[in-house]
């Protein structure tokens, strides 16, 4: 169920029509972690909306994230520029990835004031910690997971992943500078473990 506040940015993020609601314990645009507003990432086929503030982004080598959200950005992807999402429906961990074209991880960097020194998201870069919007939902009942296949299968932007290629995908998503102090082989090894370790890594 949708409240008031879901319908007031839905309606000026310039989308029509029925929405779902997706809270999220963690969201990283790129290596840049950030805090949503309320937790709640808004989605339908017209696209996918999401609000923050800058003062609650943390960037590479900077301070943790703050609650403050006395500047408030609201994020607005439409369907036309994402090219894929990918989704771990693990009932303990459920995770979500998503890229899209250049415009819009350009537009959206700008929007948050990310550091214009370096590129912080870009889905064709070499740099794997830049390639991806990754979505840390609290949970995912079965309804909010039949609304993400309904939405988006048939736009053919849809492709369900396993926990292994997802804990992958989170190494890989962390910043670059932690993977030097990181070794992928070390995590192979302790593979009964990996998941809790993947974890704690990715939302520090």
């Amino acid at each position: 169920m949708n409240d008031a506040s879901d319908w007031v940015r839905w309606n000026y993020a310039g989308f029509g029509g029925p929405f779902s609601a997706m809270n999220c314990l963690s969201i990283r645009i790129g290596y840049s972690k950030f805090i949503p507003l309320v937790g709640c990432v808004l989605f339908s086929s017209a696209g996918i909306v999401l609000e923050t503030s800058k003062k609650s982004i943390a960037n590479r080598g900077e301070q943790p994230p703050s609650n403050d959200f006395s500047d408030l950005t609201t994020v607005t992807i439409p369907v036309e520029q994402l090219l894929q999402m990918e989704v771990s429906f693990n009932r303990k961990f459920p995770v979500i990835f998503i890229y899209v074209k250049p415009a819009t991880s350009n537009s959206v960097c700008r929007q948050l004031g990310l550091s214009r020194n370096e590129i912080n998201w870009n889905s064709f870069g070499q740099e794997e910690s830049h390639k991806r919007l990754t979505l840390i939902p609290y949970s995912l009942n079965d309804v909010e997971k039949n609304a993400l296949r309904q939405t988006f299968i048939p736009q053919n932007l849809f492709r369900e992943i396993d926990i292994v290629e997802a804990e992958k995908l989170l190494f890989l998503s962390a910043s670059p500078d932690n993977h030097a102090t990181v070794s992928a082989g070390t995590k192979i090894k302790t593979a009964s473990k990996r998941k809790t370790r993947y974890v704690d890594y990715f939302l520090a």
